[in-house]
């Protein structure tokens, strides 16, 4: 008397790759930059803590629902360079070729 056993599902047989590629997104470095809105123009030391405040607090919440750890900035408006031509919306800064 033989006994089948059922086949196992696919992600038991690439649970160590599965668990490796999370890590590794997990590990990898995010840099998010956001405009603050046309009123704050004029940063006061007082905005300063509170801006520093709202980098902090939508790091936290980025973490938490996607679980990357990102570096938040936000900056004045009209700081960051308009794109000319063709969109770019990913810059890849990694290292591929010494």
């Amino acid at each position: 008397m033989d006994i089948k056993l059922p086949p196992k599902p696919w992600y038991v047989k690439y649970r160590l790759a599965i668990a490796l590629g999370i890590a590794l997104t997990a590990l990898m470095a995010y840099t998010i930059t956001l405009l603050l809105s046309p009123r704050t123009v004029y940063l006061s030391a007082d905005r300063m803590k509170a801006v520093t405040a709202a980098e902090k607090s939508l790091a936290n919440a980025i973490k938490i629902m996607l679980g990357i750890n990102p570096a938040v900035h936000l900056v004045p408006p009209k700081t960051i360079a308009r794109s000319e031509g063709k969109a770019v919306r990913v810059k890849d800064k990694r290292k591929l070729h010494d």
